[in-house]
């Protein structure tokens, strides 16, 4: 299955109404993008069990990357980085495991998570987009 245009709607802990909708605008209305789709390519889905609206739009960009033909998407947890932020270029150390060592990419989603009782405890969880074009070294 194929995708441009994701929606994910769920309930939050109140009961209230959530919505998160994910896009891909170059593959909607750009002739000369590289995954140009012709058009709209709909994709909605129920997610009762998100009842928090930062980690529902995370599972809506992560959702529309995946269903992508084109977008190859990493999400990395690691000791928190508070310098790590959206629209940052990095470069892969490791991931030998997955095919990613030394592929560029643009993170797309930042959460750090802090522990209170321990500073050891706290992380950065990062999403990003695979880059087809070299960063700087």
């Amino acid at each position: 299955m194929s995708g441009n245009s994701l929606t994910r709607r769920s309930r939050g802990e109140q009961a209230q109404p959530l919505t998160a909708i994910a896009e891909d605008v170059d593959s909607i209305s750009d002739p000369m993008a590289v995954n140009y789709a012709h058009g709209e390519a709909l994709y909605s889905r129920e997610e009762p069990m998100i009842a928090n609206q930062a980690a529902l739009n995370l599972m809506a960009r992560r959702d529309l990357a995946r269903l992508s033909s084109t977008n190859e998407y990493i999400e990395i947890e690691l000791p928190l980085n508070a310098e790590a932020q959206k629209g940052m270029v990095i470069r892969v150390n490791g991931g030998d495991i997955s095919d990613v060592r030394d592929h560029v990419f643009r993170i797309e989603y930042v959460n750090h998570t802090i522990q209170t009782q321990t500073i050891s405890g706290s992380r950065t969880d990062i999403g990003a987009v695979y880059l087809r074009t070299e960063a700087p070294a």
